[in-house]
């Protein structure tokens, strides 16, 4: 974790077994995103208009029992959700993606995932910007590296 002055933030990193492109891919098309993009078992809901300017809507689910599929969680009231949405800043294919990330428990952070090749697959960096408290750069740390355990499983 890095805290620049008045602009707190985090960065985690992770090789995954996966070119950039496929990495890529699973950052940025919503089929593939609501598949990993969640910090444990669990799954989510997501739609975007990708380009910058656009935006995202990203729902985490998680099911008592944390089962890791979606299946019945409409219907029956026994899930807890995350909702999260923001914007496109920047859209480097297949290097860097920047969106700004608003929750429950945030507002306006910026998140950047940078792709870089390196022997083995790709190594992504995720550089979440603007987080307010320890609190949240501890949670949000640890959620990365959650998201980023599923991403490696995912593409493995």
């Amino acid at each position: 974790m890095s805290v620049n002055g008045k602009n707190p933030s985090v960065v985690v990193r992770k090789v995954v077994s996966a070119e950039r492109e496929r990495v890529f891919d699973a950052w940025t098309k919503p089929e593939l995103m609501q598949q990993w993009l969640f910090p444990e078992a669990g799954c989510a809901r997501t739609s975007n208009d990708l380009r910058v300017g656009g935006t995202y809507s990203h729902e985490m689910i998680f099911k008592k029992g944390h089962e890791s599929s979606c299946k019945g969680v409409d219907e029956d009231g026994d899930r807890t959700s995350y909702p999260h949405h923001g914007e496109y800043l920047e859209l480097k294919r297949p290097e860097r993606i920047v969106f700004t990330w608003n929750s429950p428990a945030v507002t306006n952070t910026r998140v950047t995932v940078d792709l870089k090749s390196v022997d083995g697959g790709t190594e992504v960096v995720i550089t979440h910007e603007l987080l307010d408290s320890e609190d949240q750069r501890k949670s949000h740390t640890e959620g990365w590296r959650g998201c980023l355990d599923n991403l490696a499983a995912f593409l493995g």
